[in-house]
């Protein structure tokens, strides 16, 4: 092979080279702005997000949610006392029972 075919093929061999680096660095490309598509698209869906939230505590505040919490917080005491009372009862309807039982026999 002479100097001058030499530097030919060479000279393909880095333009193919080079074809292939330019193929995936737009890829690379391609993917980079996708991926800020869906970044930004995320930011904009957490923004209005936060915005639709921050709506609602204020129109939940307005309505007076912190009472109705406070009452339902109440509520759920009085129901786990009244659950309490309930079974202290049918323990000592059971207890009951067993003495009567017991002295019957």
């Amino acid at each position: 092979m002479s100097g001058q075919e030499h530097l030919t093929a060479e000279a393909r061999r880095l333009h193919l080279e080079a074809v292939e680096l330019r193929r995936a660095a737009a890829a690379d490309l391609a993917a980079a702005a996708s991926e800020r598509s869906h970044s930004e698209r995320a930011r904009r869906d957490t923004a209005d997000l936060e915005r639709a939230i921050a709506r609602r505590e204020a129109k939940l505040k307005d309505l007076g949610e912190v009472d109705w919490l406070k009452r339902e917080a109440e509520a759920n005491a009085k129901l786990d006392e009244a659950k309490a009372l309930l079974s202290k009862y049918d323990r000592d309807k059971h207890q009951a029972l067993l003495a009567l039982t017991a002295r019957a026999a």
